[in-house]
């Protein structure tokens, strides 16, 4: 197995995000901490003096060195000053070093006599930034908030490709970005002098890995560089995290993901098993109430259609398997008048207020792929319940009561779907309980077992549980509606139940997702022990939910257990990257003048900077396409690997490209309305993470939340 040596200063942000990285894929590590050189370098073996034969022979046992720092400004003297003394070490014994975001500037001095007369790149000067740094993405104030996204887009040499990757090598205290520049008298000679290394595959001391690619709005300098090899000192962009507090899991992004996987791939260090790449979507059919911009319900419904078309196909072309969340809940507790979050609803429009045969027609379009991509396993389907109470939007299990519930009944799966209805235990007219007892673990003095008297045996894999002394009227008799005590679970097992119920009514053969076993809970929120013990009972093996498994402010919220895991069920952590942050009301492309700042992607994901956008739009489009998809892609990058999680939108929320050519790229000349550049969220970040998985072969591939909670297995087993 691999072995690397993470060096920092401190074992806090960004440390701890390459740590998490390297665990997920089974790469082994140390840590080292240091950078005042005449304090030295703090290691499991003791401290050692950085320029010594002792450090130069610990650095040795390692496949790599990983020199990390969560900020390196270029007018301070920020940087892990000591790692200069391991520049002169280059032999083929000698490991890779990595430098990330490296701070080699005029003002930290204490690399001066460590620099090298041939060094390859300009050292930054803040009274000089013209000739010694190149400005990134029009002076973006990117560093000092991780909701301003740099539109870097490099050019990886060694593959010829580009990608979408937040991409920061120095940059300014006051979060001004920039590049590195060559030092064009040093670099022609070092990209000729014969050197023999491991990551030298050109067997020469220099090589140029990564510039910007030549954007018609941008003009850099001819030297400028992204990435760069001197000998075997890879030179790369800086590492961020703003999270200081160590966890298992990390859910505050790490934009910079890509970076370190491309380095390790660079150093020739290779995982124990590669990471799976997989996405989904919440609401694959939805509304979207009060559009200003005169887009129909049915263009909304053909929108959804044309995404979910293009996720099956993309699954046929590289394996990758899209996981949808139907809206559920409708068929038995049905609103009066179609709007938001209501699926059974839409395919059956007419039988509602505001309903039309157009509205249904389009409606059964999407919900026909939905099935089709179901069951070829390409685009599989669970349950998504938002019609349970609180005033706070629905899809909050908890240990309230739900006043006036609706169970589902034999009498309302009339749908073209499933004609002959189904036939579930919990539904009416069947007698059933609805109330919990007393409940405690079976043991031998548990005061009664099952069998004696009116007792229910609960199996649980820590152990059985026994339930009893049920209250008086615990009994549904053949009532259809009741008040429902919402946390229990005998509620947990006539919710889920009347969710399946819904699925198979629509044609669904099942509501977990195929052989996946797994859903995305409506609002992230999984309830609390009733709902996962009924949730394993139907058939479920995962969840997405958030920390706090019930929304909201009640004091009686549960929490999910820490790693994220309850007696063999997971629950993943998720990251969403809508075009409209207030998905209820659908997204209006990149930018759209005159509506709400989270309607459209410029104002939900941050990307203008003093308005360098919004001032000048379409104008601008490029830009603000150039920063869109540098969030999108290290958000779902970061969320699948890192987090170990999932990424999700809502589809409807992503509405902004054009209806007759849905699947075309980003070029600034289509428009989705006069004056507006088309933008299909899903199609380009789905095309550059391609781009991603196929530079980082050996590192990732296009998978399933099967695949995933498998590594998730793995890494708690280390």
């Amino acid at each position: 197995m691999p072995k690397v040596l993470i060096v920092s200063d401190k074992l806090t942000h960004s440390a701890q995000y390459v740590a998490v990285l390297l665990r997920n894929m089974g790469i082994d590590y140390d840590f080292a901490i240091g950078d005042n050189p005449s304090l030295g370098l703090q290691t499991r073996l003791g401290l050692l003096t950085p320029d010594s034969t002792d450090c130069r022979n610990y650095l040795r046992q390692y496949d790599a060195v990983l020199i990390v720092r969560n900020s390196q400004s270029f007018n301070s003297g920020n940087t892990v000053r000591l790692a200069g003394a391991w520049l002169q070490w280059t032999a083929p014994e000698d490991p890779p070093k990595l430098y990330f975001g490296w701070n080699f500037s005029v003002a930290a001095t204490g690399v001066n006599p460590y620099i090298p007369a041939d060094f390859p790149l300009i050292r930054p000067n803040n009274a000089d930034i013209p000739n010694t740094i190149a400005i990134a993405d029009n002076n973006i104030i990117a560093i000092s908030t991780f909701s301003g996204r740099p539109g870097t887009y490099p050019r990886l040499h060694r593959e010829n490709i580009s990608i979408y990757t937040p991409s920061i090598c120095t940059h300014h205290t006051d979060g001004r970005i920039a590049y590195w520049r060559l030092n064009t008298d040093n670099h022609p000679t070092l990209s000729e002098t014969p050197y023999t290394h491991r990551v030298a595959p050109n067997n020469r001391a220099g090589e140029i890995l990564a510039t910007p690619t030549p954007q018609p709005d941008e003009n850099y300098p001819s030297n400028t560089v992204i990435a760069y090899r001197y000998y075997n000192n890879l030179f790369l962009p800086l590492l961020r995290s703003s999270d200081a507090i160590y966890g298992h899991i990390k859910t505050t992004p790490f934009p910079d993901a890509f970076w370190l996987l491309y380095g390790l791939k660079l150093s020739g260090v290779k995982p124990a098993w590669k990471l799976p790449i997989y996405f989904e979507t919440d609401h694959p059919l939805d509304w979207a109430t009060n559009r200003t911009d005169g887009t129909t319900t049915v263009e909304i419904f053909n929108a959804c259609t044309y995404m979910s078309d293009y996720m099956r196909d993309f699954h046929f072309r590289t394996g990758m398997v899209t996981h949808h969340a139907v809206v559920t809940g409708g068929m038995a507790r049905p609103f009066p008048t179609l709007g938001n979050n209501r699926h059974w609803q839409y395919i059956h429009a007419t039988r509602y207020s505001w309903g039309t045969p157009e509205i249904e027609q389009a409606a059964r379009r999407c919900h026909d792929v939905l099935l089709a991509g179901h069951r070829s396993g390409a685009t599989p389907c669970g349950i998504h319940d938002h019609t349970l109470p609180t005033g706070e939007g629905g899809g909050f299990w908890k240990t309230l009561t739900y006043t006036g519930f609706q169970r589902h009944s034999a009498d309302q799966y009339d749908s073209p779907y499933n004609p002959s209805g189904v036939n579930l235990p919990l539904q009416a007219p069947n007698d059933v309980r609805y109330r919990k007892g007393q409940c405690c673990v079976k043991r031998e003095h548990s005061p009664v077992q099952p069998g004696e008297g009116d007792t229910t045996l609960i199996p649980s894999e820590s152990g059985e549980y026994v339930e009893w002394n049920y209250p008086s009227g615990s009994m549904t008799g053949t009532a259809i509606q009741f008040n429902l005590p919402a946390g229990s679970l005998q509620a947990a097992r006539m919710v889920i139940e009347s969710n399946i119920a819904e699925m198979l009514a629509m044609g669904f053969p099942d509501g977990h997702g195929g052989e996946h076993g797994y859903t995305n809970c409506a609002k992230n929120s999984s309830g609390g022990p009733a709902y996962w013990q009924a949730a394993r009972e139907y058939g479920y093996k995962a969840l997405r939910s958030s920390y706090g498994c019930n929304a909201g402010n009640h004091y009686e919220l549960n929490t999910i257990p820490a790693n994220y895991i309850w007696e063999g069920f997971h629950f993943l952590p998720h990251y969403n990257i809508d075009v409209a942050s207030d998905s209820e009301y659908g997204g209006y492309g990149l930018y759209y003048p005159g509506v709400p700042a989270t309607y459209h992607a410029v104002g939900s994901w941050g990307l203008d900077n003093a308005g360098d956008i919004t001032s000048d739009y379409p104008n601008t489009a490029r830009r603000a396409y150039r920063r869109a998809l540098c969030y999108t892609v290290s958000s779902w990058l970061w969320a699948n690997t890192t987090m170990l999680g999932a990424c999700y939108v809502h589809p409807a929320a992503n509405i902004g490209f054009n209806l007759i050519a849905p699947y075309t790229r980003f070029d600034g000349v289509l428009e989705w309305k006069p004056g507006l550049p088309h933008f299909n969220n899903i199609v380009e970040t789905f095309e550059e993470m391609y781009l991603i998985v196929r530079v980082l072969s050996d590192y990732l591939y296009f998978g399933s939340v099967s695949d995933l909670i498998k590594i998730r297995e793995k890494v708690m087993q280390q």
